[in-house]
């Protein structure tokens, strides 16, 4: 067959097999950073050699993707960015100036970051400025 592939859901919507190859793509980003980041809340010598690997994620990934790809990545930021000496505030402006503010129509982005915030609440009001810069 010639021209671009579609794929029905149901009888209703129909998506190109391009579009659906990049949500693919996403999912499974998002889950690799997830597991990696399990692995380094397990076993914290493991961040020196995962982190650069994930700096990378967010390098090709902060502004194409969804959103979801860059929370997971932000995520583990957080989580281990102590270990390695990283400034997790760049790429938390980043994310709620650059990225939040003029994506936040999109839903699974405005529920990940609502996940986000919510799961790391303490650490925000704690170690960044986010919720007097961002939410005052």
């Amino acid at each position: 067959r010639d021209g671009p592939q579609q794929m029905r859901l149901g009888t209703r919507y129909v998506i190109s097999e391009l579009d659906w190859m990049r949500e693919f793509i996403e999912g499974v980003s998002m889950e690799a950073v997830r597991i990696l980041d399990l692995l380094c809340l397990m076993d914290p010598s493991l961040v020196t050699r995962i982190f650069p690997a994930v700096k990378k994620v967010y390098e090709r990934t902060a502004n194409r993707q969804s959103g979801v790809v860059f929370a997971s990545v932000l995520q583990f930021f957080v989580n281990h960015g102590q270990h390695v000496i990283f400034d997790v505030d760049p790429v938390l402006h980043h994310f709620f100036e650059d990225y939040v503010s003029v994506k936040y129509r999109q839903q699974l982005l405005a529920m990940s970051t609502l996940l986000f915030l919510t799961t790391n609440t303490s650490k925000m009001l704690l170690h960044t400025p986010v919720f007097p810069k961002y939410y005052p």
